[in-house]
């Protein structure tokens, strides 16, 4: 708030003045229907945005309706206060003039949630208007990564509260609540999907009393705004007559939340053994699975794996040369590993909010279907052979070291190929080898005494301080 530019002195009474987080905004973009339509003439409607709360509009005035906690809801309590006193609870009020029919109106937030470990969405409309009749006037929530181009949309009729009722059930009917499962969302983008229609056009389908609309490719693990509206419908949409009239309708909604975590249990598993065959081999082997659900007791139930990991993996060292005589004095380690890593997903990770095996039964043959799971799955596979060191130890000490002896050489190879695919990469294969050939030779030391007989060190001068 700013005043400025006042030529005498004022002074400002202020009776309540309270800052207050404005986190709903109005949306100034175009809402009305255009399928198939011609784009509607400009217009202006008076559109209001507010909060109702129940101590200033919770009192009893005739003709007009208090505004009451919606059922099942109980304020909450101010615990750090002596007297335990209650919290203001309120509402968000939207407040409409002369919406033209196939017009909408609405407020938006930005958020940035991930919605797949949750089961529902659920919402308290109450409405009411002096020109409407029960169900000429809908309610709708959007969901999405835009307000346009990708996202679900929940439309429901709405049921008008008579003025002056005090009634809680009347006041928030449960035919206006907003109780619908995500599932239900999915489920219309797959059935849009599989009816081939073009992605960029509204597909509209019922689930119960509400009108579920899917457009584009939303993701429910990546949602970054939510619309609450108010709509003049065509009510043909809705099997009923339209008078195709301007409405005025004042809407209140609460408590939108999602609610049932979706508490799937997984379980997860770690082997490992170690074996020892006699003195020439020795074998390591281990395996790790872990399936869709687990985590660990101080993760969030977000944080949970949404994938079936299985990863095993063996390494062998052999000694050959224990296979050959021993007069020979070779010396030949061999080295052996293979490792393999799969992760499965459970959401299509092209489609992150539907269910991949839901995504899988849109191919008609296995075949199909079996090269998809493989697409999307995340694979990593090592394999290693190494011969370290290779060569020949020297038999018999005495023998005279000569610079060209087979026992001063010793061989290295290593070879390693490792194959990823993954649903950005087809198939990525690597492969190394590396060869080593070392070389020592050391010949017989001799040690030069250039003193060693001179008689003038071996005097008893020399010898007392043990020279």
């Amino acid at each position: 708030m700013f005043l400025t530019n006042f030529q005498q002195p004022v002074v400002l009474r202020f009776a309540q003045y309270q800052m207050v987080a404005n986190q709903w905004r109005r949306f100034l973009g175009d809402l009305s229907d255009r399928t198939f339509g011609l784009p509607p003439e400009p217009y202006d409607a008076d559109f209001n945005v507010a909060t109702v709360n129940i101590e200033e509009n919770g009192a009893f005035v005739e003709g007009v309706t208090p505004y009451v906690l919606p059922p099942g809801v109980i304020r909450d309590v101010d615990i750090t206060n002596i007297n335990n006193r209650q919290i203001n609870e309120q509402s968000l009020q939207l407040s409409v003039t002369d919406l033209r029919n196939r017009d909408a109106r609405a407020v938006f937030r930005n958020y940035n949630l991930d919605l797949l470990s949750y089961k529902r969405l659920r919402m308290y409309v109450h409405a009411q208007s002096e020109d409407a009749e029960n169900g000429e006037v809908t309610a709708f929530v959007r969901l999405g990564t835009d307000f346009s181009d990708n996202y679900y949309e929940i439309e429901v009729p709405l049921q008008m509260t008579p003025a002056g009722t005090t009634l809680p059930e009347q006041i928030w009917p449960a035919e206006n609540e907003i109780d619908i499962s995500f599932e239900d969302l999915t489920e219309t983008k797959v059935a849009r999907n599989l009816s081939g229609q073009n992605v960029l056009v509204p597909f509209r389908r019922f689930v119960g009393r509400y009108r579920v609309t899917v457009v584009g490719n939303p993701d429910l693990s990546a949602v970054q705004v939510a619309m609450i509206g108010i709509r003049n419908p065509d009510l043909e949409d809705f099997g009923g007559v339209d008078d195709r009239l301007p409405k005025s309708v004042r809407l209140w909604v609460n408590e939108f939340r999602i609610t049932e975590f979706d508490q799937t249990a997984g379980w997860a598993a770690l082997a490992r053994a170690n074996f020892n065959l006699a003195d020439f081999a020795q074998v390591t082997a281990s395996i790790r699975y872990a399936t869709f659900g687990f985590g660990a007791i101080n993760q969030r139930i977000s944080e949970r794996l949404r994938e079936t990991n299985l990863a095993f993996d063996i390494a062998l060292n052999v000694a050959l040369d224990k296979f050959l005589p021993e007069k020979w004095g070779v010396r030949l380690p061999l080295f052996l590993g293979y490792e393999r890593n799969r992760v499965s997903p459970r959401f299509n990770p092209l489609d992150p909010d539907v269910p991949l095996n839901r995504s899988l039964e849109s191919f008609e043959s296995a075949d199909a279907r079996n090269e998809y799971r493989r697409l999307v799955e995340t694979n990593f596979t090592r394999r290693s052979i190494n011969l370290t060191n290779v060569g020949k130890t020297r038999k018999n000490p005495e023998a005279k070291v000569n610079i060209w002896d087979i026992e001063n050489f010793t061989f290295t190879w290593a070879y390693t190929e490792e194959l990823r695919s993954d649903i950005f990469t087809a198939e990525f294969l690597n492969t190394r080898q590396r060869f080593g050939l070392a070389y020592a030779f050391q010949k017989e030391r001799k040690f030069w005494e250039p003193f060693a007989k001179a008689k003038i060190f071996q005097g008893s001068f020399f010898t007392s301080f043990g020279i």
